[in-house]
């Protein structure tokens, strides 16, 4: 064979693999875009902290999610809303999703109570368990879903009593059926990660003087 055969092999072969470092290089650099762009939900470093003065409390909600401070639950009806301060989730577990953009983390506080249990915060007929954290506290638990044309609202709610104030810590999801959607335009939401999210909100919850 002549040396411009092998000339041209070795051309071949150096261009592939200049083709190949440079696609490596190409996914390896957007790889690494994505992943930044994507909140940790649940790690210490990631959580801001919140001071409410007027509910006297302080809790760590998940970097990028908005804070709602004139916040309102009023699922319950009228005369029966409940004030507090809302956490809207980041937009980027919205992005592409079936999670709607009014899904929050909140807490609620209700005035001068007989008896502060969950249920207060999620309506009559939910079933009502207590738990015990780490700290030694003893919350009141409930949750409840409901549903509406294409639309599926969840509420988990940990209630705690304080002084005359009964502080209700939610987690609200409020997803659309993915049924809905044409095939593979929409994925469900990352379920697991917002309720990370949540626990450690719960965890982060304190009483200011």
């Amino acid at each position: 064979m002549s040396s411009n055969f092998f000339s041209r092999v070795g051309a071949i072969v150096i261009i592939a693999v200049g083709v190949g470092l440079l696609l490596s290089a190409f996914f390896s650099f957007f790889g690494t875009q994505n992943v930044a762009e994507a909140p940790e939900v649940a790690s210490e470093e990631s959580a801001t902290s919140f001071t409410s003065d007027a509910y006297g409390f302080s809790v760590r909600y998940p970097n990028g999610f908005l804070v709602q401070n004139d916040y309102r639950y009023a699922a319950l009806g009228p005369g029966r809303e409940i004030p507090g301060v809302a956490f809207l989730v980041h937009a980027v577990l919205i992005a592409g999703t079936n999670l709607s953009a009014d899904s929050a983390l909140t807490v609620e506080v209700l005035e001068n109570v007989e008896s502060c249990t969950a249920d207060l915060f999620v309506g009559e007929g939910a079933e009502v368990s207590s738990r015990t954290d780490v700290q030694g506290r003893t919350w009141s638990v409930a949750e409840v879903s409901d549903a509406g044309a294409g639309n599926l609202y969840y509420s988990r709610v940990n209630a705690i009593a304080w002084g005359p104030r009964c502080y209700g810590l939610r987690l609200f999801a409020h997803t659309t059926r993915i049924e809905n959607y044409d095939p593979g335009t929409v994925t469900e939401y990352d379920r697991a990660a917002l309720d990370r999210a949540y626990e450690a909100f719960v965890a982060s919850f304190q009483i200011t003087p």
